[in-house]
């Protein structure tokens, strides 16, 4: 859409926004479908005992009526975001988010629902981000438009092809904690699985901030590049690798400064757990000094639509190389092998990461013929 409006295409824009709606509507349906009358079968498979059964059907007893709202607020964050609105989008999560936390509060103990209170607070707070971001149709800078969409089969596939790198990498964040809860219990034992526990907590806040970075570069990005206003982009990618870099080895440089305090954050730490703790976490902690680099450059060519190459740097960062160096390593070298993982996953990435983008932006750069480009 964004790329439409850059080369001043409006109706072509809205056409992309509205075939991304009808498309996002159809997933919705189905996600409703299935956690409206499947939930009880959903939570088992998930894990939940006889116990834990009854409160989790409680839990979604409420959250199933308000499902469409989850994918629909992440669908009109990312579009405000490319209609001049950022900052009606974030104060929509931000107000969502804190009446959940100060209403889990409030349901759950001040009116003592217990779960059905966090559920409700979870349900309002959701409700609020999207009324909040639903002003934005109201209002006099709204752009977006429904428009009859031509060619919708070929959009939606055109869509979901260019999305296809984000979701890889948030599939691949649960699959590769499934193969590093494994691999720990299999080599290293149950204190050094409560560690990883903590690393894992602390990366999925790390990775949040470097899909913030990303976000906010998209938006500019992609305009520039269907207005072929090159130099702005690539003044966007330098600001971008600098911030990317900052942020990297302040990340790894704070984690591994208080990693006691960090752990003991999470849990009640014993001698032993912290002791592994400053030998495993002060390893893992290292990859976030390319973490967010990677991630911003996989952003990059999601923004200038080359998909293919967005996709295979998820999937090497997030299910390949990882992989294969989390089930290879410790056999060569021991248990203790397994932290290095998202270290030299990390490494190998961002070679590949910087390697990529020296190629197109000199393809990108060549292609710019007009001075009025620059």
């Amino acid at each position: 859409m964004s790329n439409a409006r850059g080369k001043n295409e409006m109706e072509s824009a809205n056409s992309w926004f509205t075939s991304s709606l009808i498309g996002i509507c159809a997933v919705i349906v189905v996600l409703w479908g299935i956690i409206f009358f499947f939930h009880r079968q959903l939570l088992t498979f998930f894990g939940a005992d006889e116990i834990l059964l009854p409160l989790a059907e409680q839990y979604v007893s409420y959250l199933k009526y308000v499902v469409p709202l989850f994918p629909l607020g992440m669908f009109l964050g990312a579009f405000l975001r490319n209609d001049n609105a950022p900052n009606r989008a974030g104060s929509a999560v931000v107000a969502g988010g804190i009446f959940n936390i100060f209403g889990d509060v409030f349901f759950t103990f001040t009116l003592n629902m217990g779960i059905s209170g966090a559920a409700l607070a979870t349900c309002l707070g959701q409700i609020i981000s999207v009324v909040i971001m639903l002003t934005h149709f109201t209002s006099q800078n709204n752009t977006l438009r429904i428009v009859k969409p031509i060619n919708l089969p070929r959009k939606i596939m055109k869509v979901t092809a260019i999305g296809f790198s984000a979701f890889i990498t948030d599939l691949c964040f649960g699959v590769l904690a499934v193969l590093f809860n494994t691999q720990i219990m299999r080599y290293l034992g149950t204190a050094a699985l409560a560690v990883y526990g903590v690393a894992n907590s602390v990366a999925l806040i790390v990775q949040t901030v470097a899909y913030g970075i990303g976000n906010a570069s998209q938006p500019i990005i992609s305009v520039n590049y269907g207005a072929k206003c090159f130099g702005r982009i690539n003044e966007t990618i330098r600001i971008g690798i600098t911030i990317t870099g900052i942020f990297g080895f302040v990340s790894a440089a704070f984690t591994i400064l208080f990693l006691s305090q960090i752990t003991k954050l999470f849990m009640d730490a014993t001698p032993e757990v912290l002791e592994i703790a400053n030998f495993g976490l002060r390893i893992y902690f290292c990859s976030f000094v390319l973490l967010y680099f990677n991630i911003f450059i996989s952003y990059y060519f999601q923004s200038i639509m080359k998909s293919k190459i967005s996709t295979i740097l998820s999937i090497f960062r997030g299910l390949l190389v990882s992989s294969i160096i989390i089930l290879c390593l410790p056999m060569i070298t021991g248990g203790n092998a397994i932290w290095w993982t998202m270290p030299i996953t990390e490494a190998i990435v961002g070679v590949m990461s910087a390697v990529l983008l020296k190629k197109v932006v000199a393809k990108v750069n060549t292609a710019c013929q007009s001075p009025d480009n620059h």
